[in-house]
C-alpha cells in the first residue's frame, strides 16, 4: 500500500496518523458485514463472537452502534485531505527546497521519502539555530 511505504520511509506522523484512521474504518466495516451475515443466517457462535450476545435484538443493537462510528470514522474524511492536495502542495515545498521541479510520475516513494527527510533535517537545524541565537 502506497500510503504505508510512504509512512513509514518519509517518518511522517500525518500519513502513520492517516494510515491508523483508515485501518479502523476498514475494521469497523468488516465487523459490519460479519454481523450482518450473522444476523441474516442465525448463525448464534458469530454473534456471541462479536457481541457476546445470541440475541438477534442485542446483534441488531451492537450493528446499529457499530455503523454510527463507521459513519464517523468516514465524514471526516471530508476533513482530511484525501484529494492529493497536501500531497501536491508538499511536492511544491520539496521541489523548492530541492530547486528543481519534481515530477511525481518518475520520483519513486522512496526518493520522495529522503527528499523529505532532508528536508525536515534541515528544517530542525534551522529551529536549533535560531534558538541559540536568542
Amino acid at each position: 500500500m502506497l500510503y504505508d511505504d510512504y509512512g513509514v520511509l518519509s517518518g511522517s506522523r500525518q500519513y502513520a496518523a492517516e494510515l491508523t484512521r483508515l485501518k479502523k474504518i476498514e475494521s469497523y466495516h468488516n465487523r459490519i458485514m460479519r454481523l450482518r451475515l450473522a444476523i441474516m443466517t442465525g448463525d448464534e457462535k458469530t454473534m456471541r463472537k462479536l457481541t457476546g450476545s445470541t440475541s438477534i435484538k442485542v446483534a441488531e443493537g451492537t450493528l446499529k452502534l457499530w455503523i454510527q462510528e463507521y459513519e464517523r470514522a468516514t465524514a471526516k474524511d471530508a476533513d482530511n485531505d484525501t484529494t492529493g492536495e497536501g500531497f501536491n502542495s508538499t511536492l511544491v515545498e520539496i521541489s523548492k527546497y530541492m530547486g528543481f521541479r519534481i515530477d511525481p510520475k518518475s520520483v519513486t516513494v522512496s526518493e520522495f521519502a529522503s527528499m523529505i527527510q532532508s528536508f525536515n533535517r534541515e528544517l530542525e537545524q534551522r529551529k536549533k539555530s535560531l534558538k541559540s541565537k536568542h
